[in-house]
């Protein structure tokens, strides 16, 4: 595989990873909503001399509204960058996730691109598809360091830092102190266990106190809305800010949702 097509994917991957990465941000009670995400850039025409190739995008779960956003822009841009495309969808499970390089592999695939459900597990099937000479890149969810040669690249966002940012905009924000609460993501993925991290470590000697934290079951913005009524029915008034892992596939919600609940 030469440096071309690396540099091809490479392009694709973060034309997407730009269309559809939000940003794990604080929503204080009286900030005002986010505003729309700006519309992904359209595809540039196809040429119809370059050289085509296969790429594989496996999704982690379709019924995660940004995944299945995902999915549409790989969808949207593939043909113009000289790919065919060949998706599945993990519905949540490693196992699947790790058969469906596999599979990938025997069909010949040139590069497979995964958002993995477990960063962990995915790696022996990396491995493999490796071995065979496949163009490997990870999307969203980055490999353990010790990993991270079972990969070529990787279109990310540093998660860890993320939830650092997030604790040092409620320092600034309750210099004397507040309580708060957290709504993490999808429990026990690679991005809510950063995003926590991140925000706790933040938090250490400040006066912020976190009244509770509860994860959701998957990326949904309506598991965390349901966790946001829970905390509203649990601490009342007490909640004078809120962090949350999830603002939806669009940027919005259910973060205007959630400061309409607290605020009313």
């Amino acid at each position: 595989m030469n440096k071309r097509i690396l540099g091809v994917i490479l392009v694709l991957l973060m034309v997407l990873f730009a269309a559809c990465a939000a940003p794990a941000a604080p929503a204080a009670p009286d900030a005002p909503a986010a505003p729309d995400a700006p519309a992904a850039p359209d595809a540039p025409a196809a040429d119809p001399g370059q050289q085509r190739y296969t790429i594989a995008f496996t999704n982690m779960d379709m019924a995660n509204e940004s995944q299945a956003f995902s999915q549409k822009m790989f969808e949207k841009h593939a043909d113009s960058f000289g790919f065919d495309l060949i998706t599945t969808d993990a519905k949540g499970d490693a196992a699947t996730q790790a058969q469906d390089v596999t599979n990938m592999i025997a069909q010949g695939v040139d590069v497979i691109c995964i958002n993995p459900n477990d960063v962990s597990g995915i790696v022996p099937a990396l491995m493999e598809a490796k071995a065979a000479g496949i163009v490997v890149a990870i999307f969203s969810s980055e490999l353990a360091p010790e990993h991270q040669q079972y990969r070529d690249f990787t279109a990310t966002a540093d998660d860890y830092l993320a939830g650092q940012a997030a604790a040092e905009a409620f320092i600034a924000q309750f210099p004397n102190g507040a309580n708060i609460v957290e709504i993490g993501g999808q429990a026990g993925h690679d991005a809510q266990l950063k995003r926590h991290q991140g925000f706790a470590d933040g938090l250490e000697g400040s006066n912020i106190n976190v009244l509770e934290v509860q994860n959701c079951t998957t990326w949904s913005a309506s598991d965390a809305l349901n966790i946001m009524q829970d905390f509203i029915v649990k601490y009342g008034d007490q909640i004078e800010g809120v962090f949350c892992h999830w603002v939806g596939a669009n940027g919005t919600a259910p973060r205007s949702s959630i400061l309409d609940s607290l605020t009313h």
